[in-house]
């Protein structure tokens, strides 16, 4: 059974294997500059091809939810829209050991993928970490093991909504929709509420130069 199923996704699993090494290999080549730029003499920004680069901070947001809709979704969804169910699930294998291996074999893909271009992008942007914010909303979810867990949510997301729908493109749409839901849900609503929030005074000029993430600020009076 883990033959078929890995035989049956080598094909999306070697795309996404060359992939993450293009990734890999232009954020290890280029890591140096970023080193000399964010150094105590380097102009501490980023120009031309290397601002591009950044983006790929941006596209690990949407990898997650790529992978719910074209990874999860069609799961269950495509097996129910072909019929091919009927013999599937009429073997000597079980529907809960047939559907455990297939997620297994996906779910570790996914992870092992997912966890390479996190740790890589993560270890190449630690120059720009350090004079900036990484625990704003946008570089939070682009690092560590943030892309690793929503992922791994979106596999589980994209597979909920086939065995739901029953209809591939149906369950992708659900899919995307509802990572996007639940994602914005958390950032908005939960994330700033896991820790109590550190109230800071600063003077008129003063300046709070730690990496933190700022929810509020507002003047204060006589």
């Amino acid at each position: 059974m883990v033959w078929l199923a890995w035989r049956q996704f080598r094909v999306q699993a070697a795309a996404a294997v060359v992939a993450v090494t293009v990734v890999v290999v232009a954020l290890v080549v280029t890591r140096g500059h970023l080193v000399v730029t964010y150094g105590l003499s380097g102009p501490g920004d980023l120009t031309g091809f290397y601002v591009w680069l950044r983006l790929l901070g941006t596209a690990l947001i949407g990898v997650p939810a790529i992978i719910g809709a074209f990874w999860g979704a069609p799961l269950l969804a495509r097996e129910f829209e072909e019929h091919t169910y009927r013999m599937i699930w009429t073997q000597s294998i079980t529907r809960r050991r047939w559907l455990a291996t297939k997620l297994a074999v996906i779910g570790t893909v996914t992870a092992a993928v997912v966890t390479v271009y996190a740790l890589v992008f993560t270890w190449w942007s630690t120059p720009i970490d350090a004079a900036g914010n990484r625990i704003g909303p946008a570089s939070f979810a682009q690092r560590g093991v943030v892309p690793i867990g929503y992922a791994l949510f979106g596999l589980a997301l994209g597979t909920l909504a086939g065995t739901i729908l029953r209809r591939t493109l149906p369950a992708m749409g659900a899919t995307l929709a509802g990572f996007m839901v639940v994602r914005l849900f958390f950032q908005k609503v939960i994330r700033d509420r896991l820790l109590s929030a550190k109230t800071v005074n600063l003077g008129l000029f003063g300046a709070d130069n730690t990496p933190s993430w700022v929810l509020s600020s507002h003047t204060v009076d006589a």
